[in-house]
Formats: C-alpha cells, sequence, structure tokens
C-alpha cells in the first residue's frame, strides 16, 4: 500500500514538472484566429503574426518568469498600434494574456486573450488523396499453383 501511494505521489510530481517544463515555442491561433509563430532566442520568446492582416509584424514579446509564466508586451490587441504590457501562464495548449494597470487606489488585471496551440492539419488539395488511397480495396493475394511453370519468350 505505502508503495502504491510512492507511486502515486511520484506520477503526480512529474506530471507538475512536465507542465512546468512546457513553452510556448511554436504555432498559436488568436482569439481573432490569427496565427503566430512563437521562437525562442536567448530566454526571450517573440511571436510573429504567419496570417491574418498583420502577417509579418510582430505579435509578441516576452521572458519566462518561471513555472509556465511570462511577462512582456502583446502588438497589435485589437488593432492597437501601440504595445501593451502583459503577463502570460501556459496551461494545457492555452496561453492566457492578462493586462495589469496600476490605479491611484490598486493593482488590477483583466484577461485578454485566449491563445489556443494550432494544430498541424494537411494541406486541403491532399486530404481527399490521401483518403481515397485508404479507401482502395486491397488486391487479392497471388497464388502459385505447384504445376504451373513459366515459360520465356525470344525477344
Amino acid at each position: 500500500m505505502i508503495a502504491r501511494a510512492a507511486f502515486v505521489l511520484a506520477f503526480m510530481a512529474a506530471s507538475v514538472a512536465s507542465a512546468a517544463a512546457q513553452s510556448i515555442t511554436g504555432d498559436w491561433l488568436t482569439s481573432t484566429d490569427a496565427k503566430v509563430r512563437v521562437s525562442s532566442s536567448n530566454g526571450r520568446y517573440v511571436g510573429t503574426f504567419t496570417s491574418g492582416p498583420y502577417s509579418g509584424e510582430r505579435a509578441l514579446n516576452v521572458t519566462g518568469t518561471g513555472n509556465g509564466r511570462y511577462k512582456g508586451q502583446l502588438f497589435r490587441y485589437r488593432g492597437s498600434t501601440r504595445p501593451m504590457n502583459v503577463r502570460g501562464a501556459l496551461s494545457s495548449n492555452q496561453l492566457l494574456l492578462d493586462s495589469c494597470a496600476d490605479y491611484d487606489d490598486g493593482y488590477g488585471c483583466l484577461n485578454i486573450a485566449r491563445w489556443q496551440r494550432a494544430r498541424i492539419q494537411l494541406p486541403p488539395h491532399l486530404s481527399p488523396a490521401i483518403k481515397d488511397e485508404i479507401r482502395k480495396p486491397k488486391p487479392p493475394p497471388v497464388i502459385r499453383k505447384p504445376g504451373l511453370h513459366l515459360k520465356r519468350t525470344p525477344g
């Protein structure tokens, strides 16, 4: 019984460690369905729009603060020309972005965006061909008869 409890605790610790070790590098879909590709360089994560009206422009510039959390700037949020200070948290294939501001009577944060990891999709022109290939019936097996001899023809 003690061994079983130890195994469960070890599994839970490994799960937490792997979640914290996840990175935000890769392709993301924004809440407006634009695609952003995030790459890492010297501890900084830079996101660039790869689709949508701002394709080729910077979308995100953050640094990791540990435990799946990030802090930096979000660009082109709802068409704005000024960068917005954000905090991000990685949570199971979602990047949650909060905008925070200081006020006279305190500090407030508002969740402004929820990005989803982009899934790899086949180009549309290849998908039907692959489906047809899968649906093709297999040819019947060749059965060789023991008394059958092939003759060579002079050629």
